[in-house]
């Protein structure tokens, strides 16, 4: 094992690997590494993984391809106060060190159950970051949120940072944007007396971006939207200020401008009714 030179590129994929668990060998190629030839980045993930900086996932790597994650070397590097100041100082939204540490750390165990929908996200994620002038992962959010300490379930709540949890935080120019990413439908319920009203109540978010893999999800979240119009506040009744929108993930990912919406849909005709909207125009 000879002496490996720990570089910028590097460390930016640690950082991805850290924050989100796992990237694909498309995603390095098109998203990370993108400016660096596939010889470039063969040789390079070949000679991370012989020195134990990045490892395959051992059951999901022969299933999807190449699925990556942080080693235990590049783990070993938050040991260096001057490598983590270089990555904070590279690409990271975070000043406090701790918690920059205790988010790169403190991990799970990568389930098949997770693969798909994380995939989608990360790939979100490349593309807002484009237009973000902060953006937070879940693993981030979680750390923030953890060991929250309060004399009462209020006091914790209102400590937090974010309730609910989201996929994601992303402030721009527009507002504070929680990320979530629907692969799958849920329950009436779960929006309707825990998911929206937690977010109507919540000071840090003003748009509730839900992000769809397909129409069906999309209508629906869309649908659930439209049937919480008001929310509880204090014993009495509120105008729902928080702004929730729906998109479709394949426009965030292949188009360069998209527009998130809030609809009605008349049954007599194709005509949509634009009860809100936004349009967000990704940089190239």
């Amino acid at each position: 094992m000879g002496f490996l030179r720990v570089t910028d590129n590097d460390l930016i994929l640690y950082r991805y690997l850290f924050e989100q668990d796992f990237l694909t060998r498309d995603q390095i190629k098109n998203f990370v590494w993108k400016d660096l030839s596939n010889g470039h980045i063969n040789n390079r993930l070949a000679r991370l993984t012989r020195e134990g900086y990045i490892k395959k996932h051992p059951d999901l790597s022969a299933g999807m391809g190449s699925v990556l994650m942080a080693g235990s070397g590049a783990v070993g590097l938050l040991n260096n106060d001057d490598i983590i100041e270089r990555m904070m100082n590279l690409k990271s939204s975070f000043i406090n060190k701790e918690k920059f540490i205790r988010a790169y750390t403190e991990r799970e165990k990568l389930s098949f159950s997770r693969y798909n929908h994380d995939e989608y996200l990360t790939n979100v994620r490349f593309k807002l970051e484009k237009v973000a002038n902060e953006y937070m992962s879940y693993r981030m959010l979680m750390v923030y949120n953890r060991n929250v300490k309060g004399k009462n379930k209020k006091e914790k709540l209102k400590k937090k940072y974010t309730r609910p949890t989201p996929d994601a935080l992303m402030r721009n120019k527009l507002g504070t944007f929680a990320i979530e990413l629907e692969n799958s439908k849920k329950e009436d319920y779960r929006y309707q007396d825990k998911i929206f009203p937690g977010y109507a109540k919540n000071d840090r978010v003003d748009i509730v971006l839900y992000i769809c893999t397909s129409k069906s999800i999309l209508e629906a979240v869309n649908k659930n939207i439209n049937n919480f119009p008001l929310y509880e506040y204090d014993n009495g009744y509120e105008e729902n200020k928080t702004r929730f929108l729906v998109v479709d993930y394949n426009k965030v990912l292949n188009a360069n401008e998209f527009i998130a919406m809030n609809y009605l849909k008349r049954d007599y005709e194709e005509e949509i009714m634009v009860k809100d909207q936004i349009k967000i125009t990704i940089n190239s």
